[in-house]
C-alpha cells in the first residue's frame, strides 16, 4: 500500500462511498418513473450522473427499486395465465384454496414432433 496522499485518488475513492451516491427524494422518483416504463439501467444511470452530478451504480438503482417494493415484473395474474397461453401455447390451471389464495399454477407445454426422414 502506498503512504502517499494522492488528492486526486482520494477525491474519487470519497466520491464512490455510499454516503456520497445518496439520492434525494425527488431523484428517486424520477428513477421509478423511469424503471416503470423499462427504461435501460445504464442510460437512466447516465442520466441520473448528469443530473446529480454524483457517482450512482447500477447496483443503487437496483435498491432503489428493491427498497420501495416495487418490480419491472409485477403482472397480474390474469395477464401471466394469457402470456402462458398465448405466447407458450400453454394449458394452464390454477389451484386456490377456501379464501383465494393462490396455492399453485400447473401448466402444461404441448410440442409438436414431427418424424424425420
Amino acid at each position: 500500500m502506498d503512504n502517499n496522499h494522492n488528492p486526486l485518488l482520494s477525491k474519487t475513492l470519497f466520491n464512490h462511498l455510499p454516503n456520497q451516491r445518496k439520492i434525494n427524494p425527488q431523484n428517486k422518483t424520477e428513477v421509478l418513473e423511469l424503471m416503470e416504463l423499462r427504461a435501460n439501467k445504464k442510460l437512466i444511470q447516465h442520466t441520473m450522473q448528469l443530473k446529480t452530478g454524483k457517482i450512482i451504480t447500477l447496483k443503487d438503482l437496483s435498491n432503489i427499486i428493491y427498497t420501495t417494493g416495487k418490480t419491472n415484473s409485477d403482472s397480474s395474474l390474469d395477464e401471466i395465465v394469457q402470456q402462458l397461453r398465448n405466447k407458450h401455447n400453454c394449458t394452464v390451471e390454477i389451484s386456490v384454496d377456501s379464501g383465494h389464495n393462490l396455492i399453485r399454477i400447473f401448466q402444461r407445454l404441448y410440442l409438436l414432433m414431427l418424424p424425420t426422414n
